[in-house]
């Protein structure tokens, strides 16, 4: 079966030779497709068919590459492999993009670095497409515990991407009130959520407001 999306040609083929096949996988999905300098090549599936995994290897040349220490040369140093969690198929299961990747050397100042993956979602293990698919979870005000039960991604990782979203927004709101020259007129203040920040790192305000009865609230701002 041959498909064409945009530029880019897919042949899927599946194939029946065991002697091709892992040990670990019943199926062998042959694919063919290049996207951001790498090239599909095929997908295992597990016995139970509740696990896939797509295999990608870099097809980026060394010409196109320059240290980013010094700008010079590279040539190949190592291989390497990295595994990212992304949509699964169906419900229940669990898909995975393992990248074949290049670690590289320079040739004049000897520094090494590992080639980059456009695909991974930054300090995850997670692909775009994943983040995305658990950002629109958040957006229907869904639990991360919810999440983590209907995606098989970890805690940790939605965690994350929660709190990149609520960063991405305190940063446009600061943004639209300082276009606005705002200035505000009430402070709230939550002595007990100070207090325990106090015993974390010290806070001054939490450490005034363990004796706050004996002290005016105009020394309370002064602290502030």
């Amino acid at each position: 079966m041959k498909k064409s999306i945009g530029s880019s040609k897919i042949v899927v083929e599946e194939t029946n030779n065991e002697e091709e096949k892992p040990m670990l996988f019943l199926d062998d999905i042959k694919v063919e497709f290049e996207s951001q300098e790498f090239k599909g090549t095929h997908i295992e599936i597990s016995p139970d068919k509740d696990k896939s995994v797509l295999f990608l290897e870099s097809v980026k040349s060394t010409q196109t590459v320059w240290c980013p220490y010094c700008g010079g040369s590279v040539y190949i140093y190592e291989n390497g492999q990295v595994k990212l969690k992304d949509i699964p198929i169906q419900r229940g299961t669990t898909h995975i993009w393992n990248f074949f990747i290049h670690r590289y050397q320079c040739n004049c100042c000897h520094e090494t670095f590992t080639e980059e993956i456009p695909f991974k979602y930054p300090g995850t293990r997670i692909t775009y497409r994943a983040a995305n698919w658990i950002k629109g979870f958040l957006q229907q005000k869904m639990s991360i515990k919810a999440i983590q039960e209907l995606t098989g991604i970890h805690w940790d990782t939605i965690r994350k991407v929660q709190r990149e979203i609520m960063d991405e927004a305190i940063w446009e709101r600061k943004k639209m009130l300082r276009e606005e020259d705002y200035k505000p007129r009430i402070l709230a203040v939550d002595e007990f959520a100070i207090h325990k920040r106090n015993l974390r790192d010290g806070f001054g305000a939490g450490r005034y407001l363990m004796g706050r009865k004996r002290q005016s609230d105009e020394g309370f701002l002064k602290v502030l």
